[in-house]
């Protein structure tokens, strides 16, 4: 008997139906993986705030304490001066002054870019040290970071820190990220831009502002939830007009695709327009300055996303005279 021949048809193909759910599987799947990320993005964002305004509430119990202090721990800095005074001679203030000390730290690229916090301050360092603690937790790892230039290591696990050990992990943010992302500041006025000040009332109330520059390390969405350095210091949305150049520059666009682009253009612009007073004004005070910050993390590539948050107590600290005990304990 000759055998059969089983070579498909032309007609067999166009009604066979078989691998139809694994096409549909493929179609539904990329929106709902997305979907998943960007729950996981935003869900780390939400506890990266939850960890910041602890780091607020930490600056201000800390300030309470070191502003009025005796001279001689903080290199004679005044007393409810932010922004005066050498490193101090006790072993903390050597700690945070290797951390941070000076306006630059172990890892700082120079001083502060103004008037404001220009080189620091002995008690400011020592109050960034009491608000850096907290967001260790959240501080990414150095392979996160490597992981926005190379796509080898970008992954979710890398974004939860999950690669590295925790030590290496919690070091990193220590001597490095935290220098350049985070800053402490004190508003005359909570929740306003602007009005910031190097001296505290005695007996007023005390406002402590910790700005931080998350790193949204989730493959994928990442890009879509937060904005790259660049974008973020120039206040240009860069990434978005590129796209919309590209798009506009293929010819096949119609009149509401060009309006949706722009309105995405002009969300983009409002949104990096909000972050801008903290990155101007704010990032200044950090321990490597706004200009060094600006230089560490557009050169890591990532994606960053602006956090702020305040946190208000009763200044009970008094001034201290010649015939306190601060001139005595030594």
């Amino acid at each position: 008997m000759a055998p059969r021949n089983t070579r498909p048809t032309a007609r067999s193909l166009v009604r066979d139906t078989s691998g139809a759910v694994y096409v549909e599987f493929l179609v539904a799947f990329m929106p709902f993986f997305i979907m998943v990320l960007g729950m996981m993005q935003e869900a780390l964002l939400y506890s990266a705030h939850l960890v910041v305004q602890h780091a607020a509430t930490t600056a201000a119990r800390s300030a309470m304490v070191v502003m009025p202090d005796c001279e001689y721990r903080y290199g004679g800095a005044a007393q409810h001066d932010a922004n005066g005074g050498g490193r101090g001679d006790d072993p903390v203030s050597a700690l945070t002054g290797f951390l941070g000390g000076g306006g630059g730290g172990a890892f700082g690229l120079g001083g502060g870019s103004s008037d404001l916090y220009p080189s620091g301050g002995a008690r400011l360092d020592a109050i960034r040290f009491g608000a850096s603690v907290p967001l260790l937790a959240t501080s990414p790892s150095l392979d996160e970071l490597l992981g926005d230039r190379d796509p080898r290591r970008n992954s979710v696990q890398n974004a939860i820190g999950g690669t590295s050990s925790q030590l290496a992990r919690l070091a990193f943010g220590a001597v490095a990220y935290n220098n350049a992302a985070m800053s402490v500041t004190f508003p005359r006025v909570p929740r306003a831009n602007g009005g910031l000040q190097t001296r505290l009332t005695p007996r007023g109330q005390l406002t402590a502002r910790v700005t931080y520059l998350y790193h949204c390390g989730v493959p994928i969405v990442s890009a879509m939830a937060c904005d790259n350095a660049a974008q973020l210091y120039s206040g240009v949305p860069i990434r978005q007009i590129e796209e919309s150049t590209r798009i506009l520059s293929g010819g096949r666009w119609t009149v509401v695709e060009a309006a949706s682009i722009a309105r995405r253009v002009e969300a983009a612009r409002s949104r990096l327009a909000i972050a801008r007073p903290a990155l101007l004004d704010e990032m200044r005070g950090a321990r490597s300055g706004s200009a060094g910050s600006a230089v560490l993390l557009v050169a890591t590539g990532g994606n960053f996303s602006v956090l702020r948050a305040d946190a208000t107590m009763p200044n009970q600290g008094l001034t201290r005279t010649i015939a306190s005990p601060c001139f005595n304990d030594r």
